[in-house]
């Protein structure tokens, strides 16, 4: 069982740069990418509903809602944020509040400006390291990207998956597991939930 509030992070696309770049050059070193948040279980469609940020290509599709099935057999993990169970269940619904947001493609382009100059900094000083969440400005707007629609859905009912003023990167909440403000609950392919439960129904 999936709790409400649950986060679902998505194994990265190795053919996307961006993923390659936040996997290689940023630490803590993570292989997700793309994260989702979980609504709740849905009896009508035997499935569970989540909430997400995306784009179609160059399309910024933005906030929107759907069902696991949509990214079954995917190597994901999933996450407990350490807060409250009514919180965590809370957290999703606030993102029907930015219904109208759309992706966010400019979080790229200041990702790789803070990337550039937190490399220069260590030119200058030559002292060089991975870069870190840290290294990564951020205040959320009117648009969201996956990782930051997962942010501003706790945000707003007081729990701070990331600190305020960082980006919310895959590393941050790599960084988040580190300090135990999230729990890995599980590691794997995302099951097909309606399949299993049909089996059940049918055993």
């Amino acid at each position: 069982m999936i709790e409400p509030g649950a986060i679902i992070a998505i194994h990265r696309n190795k053919r996307n740069p961006f993923a390659w770049l936040a996997t290689n050059l940023v630490e803590p070193r993570t292989e997700m990418f793309h994260y989702l948040l979980v609504r709740d279980w849905v009896p009508y469609a035997s499935d569970y509903e989540f909430m997400e940020s995306n784009a179609i290509g160059i399309f910024p599709k933005g906030i929107r809602s759907g069902y696991l099935e949509d990214y079954a057999n995917c190597d994901c993990e999933i996450y407990k944020v350490d807060c409250p169970e009514d919180l965590a269940k809370a957290a999703p619904l606030e993102l029907i509040r930015w219904g109208n947001a759309k992706y966010d493609f400019l979080f790229y382009a200041k990702v790789i400006g803070d990337g550039l100059k937190a490399f220069l900094k260590m030119i200058k000083e030559r002292k060089f390291r991975k870069l870190r969440p840290e290294d990564f400005t951020w205040s959320a707007g009117s648009d969201v990207v996956c990782t930051a629609a997962v942010w501003v859905g706790y945000n707003a009912v007081g729990v701070n998956i990331v600190p305020l003023g960082v980006a919310p990167i895959p590393a941050a909440f790599q960084q988040a597991i580190d300090k135990g403000l999230l729990q890995i609950v599980y590691k794997g392919p995302l099951p097909h939930f309606s399949t299993l439960s049909l089996s059940i129904e049918e055993s």
